[in-house]
């Protein structure tokens, strides 16, 4: 296939930059992965991401001092990012409404690894951020735990779940979750153990605004084989429609971050 430049939001990667904090999480502390090298990447991968949102990994711990790396975006003229990240719930107003202002969009929780928050507390701070500034949560859950707090999943204003649950246990959930105006995100399809295209059309035939398209780059924690890449595109490219895709790779996304829709 020509490898044509595609235009996304890309509503899913990481910046990985010792300039600023890093810490290990179960041992495990990933290789860089500057702005310049999201730059060379999706260059070379023909993708050119208009938008997107930056999420805090768990080796960054709670450090915000690395969102200035949204300001770089903006020095090459891209208004259109955002960051979702790792914040404490017990953070007050004026922080977080500070931070609205400094392009924060959401706040991330990761119940697959080890995130000890309660679910309780969870749906408690969602609707407080909401209310104060349509901030969004996004979690990347355990799929074994999805079914059992499901409606209590469904208490959340704004919510995105990672990486289409990641295990096929999560799928019927996932249906249950897009048919209430949940996001998911087609994301991580090297992290998954089932195949993602079927899945991903019978969420958009319940759903044509769930869907949002992003890279996991660097993709940590994935299999050097598994990696992101330039297949992951081509397999959208050669199983949705033009218009299937535009709603996916970007309108989806630049409504759910941008005009928080």
């Amino acid at each position: 296939m020509e490898k044509t430049v595609i235009k996304i939001f890309d509503s899913h990667f990481h910046i990985i930059d010792n300039k600023y904090h890093l810490e290990a999480n179960n041992g495990y502390l990933p290789d860089l992965f500057t702005y310049k090298d999201y730059k060379n990447r999706t260059k070379n991968l023909f993708i050119d991401s208009i938008g997107g949102a930056i999420i805090s990994g768990s080796f960054q711990g709670n450090d915000l001092e690395y969102l200035e790396v949204l300001n770089e975006f903006k020095k090459d003229g891209k208004k259109d990012f955002r960051a979702i990240i790792n914040l404490p719930i017990e953070t007050n107003n004026e922080k977080i409404l500070d931070l609205n202002e400094k392009g924060v969009a959401g706040v991330r929780f990761n119940i697959f690894r080890g995130n000890s928050t309660d679910i309780d507390d969870i749906i408690k701070f969602s609707k407080r951020i909401y209310q104060l500034c349509n901030w969004n949560v996004e979690i990347q859950i355990n799929p074994k735990n999805i079914l059992e707090i499901i409606n209590k999943l469904l208490e959340i204003p704004r919510l995105a779940i990672d990486h289409i649950g990641l295990r096929k246990d999560a799928i019927d959930s996932l249906y249950i979750l897009a048919k209430n105006n949940v996001k998911i995100k087609a994301t991580g399809f090297g992290r998954l153990d089932f195949d993602p295209i079927p899945v991903l059309k019978n969420i958009y035939e319940l759903n044509p605004t769930s869907l949002m398209f992003g890279t996991d780059l660097p993709s940590t924690r994935v299999d050097k084989e598994k990696v992101f890449s330039r297949s992951h595109i081509n397999l959208m490219l050669d199983n949705f429609s033009e218009e299937e895709l535009k709603n996916i790779m970007y309108n989806n996304a630049y409504n759910w971050y941008i005009n928080k829709k």
